[in-house]
């Protein structure tokens, strides 16, 4: 049995040991996750998203377990790249696990900034751009809700990412999936990932305040988001000639196997691992046990065979 995944990019085929990786914001910065699982056997490592500087703590939640899921709301805490980079980064297997940075930024200029300052970075793979873009600049709408903005941000950006892999991460809100993926591809992007979250939140009738975040709530995922996430992953997929990575709600194997099913080529896995720290690792066995048990061979056999009825 085969888990290997083969993404076609613009800088050559990545090739991943299976489709598992972690989702930007749940799995802290990797290291600390090394006491409890192997790190080295995951497909990719997307550790939590980081900016030029340093961010400001702050005494809001950032983590509310809501049923079915968590809020989480970050806002400016975060690392520097140059931390994450000197600190953190020669502590990871980036030679033979793929690590790609999530990348925070105020407006676009500082995007192009940053993402110019990784291409150097030998040990990254690639740059996450998440299409929440501009972060933390209320005063300017997200690139995303414009067209023009949007294939300028990607056009940009690409040029001068050297020879550095590019994903574009949807934005925390529906999208307009065909607009949204034509322009990723059509400017030089190499992955789509199809989902990110919804908002959410919830308030504590007894405090009577918001649960989670300082401006009363965050991102909402888990399981009970999982149709939704898995009919944008369908429905990128059908526009996409790149490599779209799925997640939204994966607890199971089965729940990756739908994924792949409906078109994706990988998954990013999020708030199973705030839940169990070793699930990833759990899960690529799993995944392994239940594709010997359905005599799939490889997940290139079934990736995209789910028929309508």
């Amino acid at each position: 049995m085969n888990l290997k995944v083969t993404l076609p990019t613009t800088q050559g085929d990545l090739v991943l040991k299976n489709p598992i990786m972690s989702a930007a914001g749940t799995f802290g910065y990797g290291i600390e996750y090394e006491k409890v699982m192997n790190l080295d056997c995951l497909g990719a490592i997307v550790p939590n998203s980081m900016a030029l500087t340093d961010g400001q703590p702050s005494t809001a939640r950032r983590f509310y377990q809501s049923d079915y899921g968590f809020i989480s709301s970050f806002g400016a805490n975060n690392i520097s790249y140059k931390t994450f980079i000197h600190e953190i980064l020669p502590r990871l297997p980036y030679e033979t696990t793929p690590v790609f940075i999530d990348i925070k930024a105020y407006d676009l200029e500082e995007l192009t900034e940053f993402v110019s300052i990784l291409s150097e970075v030998k040990e990254l793979a690639g740059m996450e751009i998440n299409l929440n873009c501009p972060y933390g600049n209320y005063a300017v709408p997200s690139y995303w809700k414009n067209g023009a903005q949007l294939e300028e941000m990607v056009r940009k950006v690409k040029a001068v990412a050297g020879k550095k892999i590019l994903w574009f991460k949807a934005p925390t809100a529906e999208y307009p999936v065909q607009q949204i993926v034509d322009a990723v591809q059509d400017n030089g992007g190499d992955a789509f990932v199809s989902f990110n979250a919804i908002g959410g939140y919830s308030v504590d009738i007894e405090t009577r305040k918001f649960r989670c975040g300082s401006g009363g709530g965050g991102g909402y995922s888990g399981p009970g988001i999982k149709p939704y996430a898995l009919m944008c992953a369908h429905n990128s997929c059908k526009t996409a000639k790149i490599p779209v990575i799925g997640g939204g709600g994966i607890v199971c194997a089965r729940d990756v196997l739908e994924y792949i099913m409906a078109g994706a080529h990988a998954v990013q896995i999020g708030s199973a691992n705030l839940m169990r720290p070793d699930f990833m690792e759990r899960l690529i066995e799993e995944l392994q046990e239940l594709m010997d048990k359905m005599h799939i061979e490889s997940l290139d056999e079934i990736r995209g065979c789910a028929e309508y009825i």
